[in-house]
């Protein structure tokens, strides 16, 4: 109720373009990965036997290392989107004058102005230790 005493109704959203946008693009990213990782393995003889059968199948070890390198390269998109995020919600709590950012877009701009644009990969590691 604060939040919308304060700010309106659309406060409610802030911080929700990034990952609208990005979840699409991580989502495709995670699910393409993970099909050519699981091909690349399979071409490298990651496979075994199917019983009763002339086919192979990828191992389940394979698939484990597929899964994996999936959400090693998903976090390659994933951690700008979030990043984006939660500083755009942390400054849902100060007063509308005192705010940094006027949108993603500007939060972005000012990211790669300070840091240059491998700031935008703050907390990349964190996202890695999630996302494997």
């Amino acid at each position: 109720m604060k939040v919308v005493r304060n700010e309106g109704l659309l406060g409610l959203y802030k911080g929700a373009t990034p990952p609208a946008v990005g979840w699409g693009a991580i989502d495709s990213l995670l699910l393409g990965s993970l099909h050519n990782y699981r091909l690349y393995l399979i071409r490298h003889n990651w496979t075994e036997p199917v019983l009763g059968s002339d086919t192979r199948r990828l191992t389940l070890s394979g698939h484990g290392i597929a899964g994996l390198g999936a959400g090693l390269t998903s976090a390659l998109i994933a951690t700008p989107m979030e990043l984006l995020k939660i500083k755009l919600q942390m400054q849902s709590q100060r007063v509308t004058s005192e705010r940094e950012f006027k949108g993603p877009i500007d939060c972005a701009k000012q990211i790669v102005r300070n840091k240059g644009v491998l700031g935008l990969w703050t907390g990349f590691t964190g996202s890695l230790a999630f996302r494997a």
